[in-house]
Order: C-alpha cells, then structure tokens, then sequence
C-alpha cells in the first residue's frame, strides 16, 4: 500500500526520478530537523492537540504526514480551537504549498510570516509562533 501511494505521488508531482525526489526530501528534512517549528512525524489529531493545548490563533508548526510518505504538513491553529493543514510537496529540489514554490521550509515559513496565506474560506493568514517541541 505504502508503496503504491510512493509510485503514484512520484508520477503525479515531479519531473524527476523517485531516488531524485527522495533525497530532495531528505535535504529539505534534513534542514528542517533543527528548526522550532518542525516537530517530525506526527498525525493530524497530535498536531490538532499541540495547536489547542499550546497555541494561540495563527499559530503553527511543520510535521511529516504518517499516511503520506515523504509530504510535509503545515498546520495552522485559527479561532476556536480549529486548525488548518495544508501538504507541502517536494518538486524537483523546491518546496511547493498550493501554487507557491519555495528554496526550503525555512523560506516558505519567512514568507508566510510576512505575507497573507490565502484560504478560500479565511481571510489571509500572517504565521505567527511556532508550536515549542515536547521533549520525549
């Protein structure tokens, strides 16, 4: 199964080879280990539960997607309790969210803290503070 989602994600997303696009992943994974805001493999209810428990509205962190290998997630924590997760995609060495294509996590978290990231359904988002880590 993991594997079938692989190969479809591979030809669906990128013009390179699924060796190429796996150590893309790696580099971008590998630069984002260190950072505040990325908080490793973890599932859409943990994330949901950090946001509530530890955030404030438009507050955020970075996780890798259990269910969806090598698919980087920025969730977002709005009003009420409600939180936004959004697939970042790794594409021929850049990061993509949505039509935007950036060098690295790190530029597409600098980029979103100064400019409004649009939802259909919200008004433009500006990231505020990363979700702290728990230490385990």
């Amino acid at each position: 199964m993991v594997e079938e989602k692989l190969e479809e994600m591979f030809r669906l997303e990128s013009n390179a080879t699924k060796d190429q696009t796996i150590d893309y992943w790696k580099r971008h994974l590998a630069m984002a280990k260190f950072q505040p805001w990325f908080h490793g493999e973890l599932s859409g209810s943990e994330a949901d539960k950090l946001l509530s428990e530890l955030g404030q509205p438009d507050d955020y962190l970075i996780r890798i997607s259990p269910n969806r290998p090598y698919t980087f997630v920025l969730c977002i924590r709005r009003r009420f309790l409600e939180s936004l997760h959004f697939k970042i995609h790794v594409k021929d060495g850049y990061v993509k969210i949505g039509l935007r294509t950036f060098d690295t996590l790190r530029s597409l978290i600098s980029h979103y803290k100064k400019n409004p990231f649009t939802v259909s359904h919200s008004q433009g988002i500006i990231l505020n503070n990363p979700i702290p880590k728990i230490s385990q």
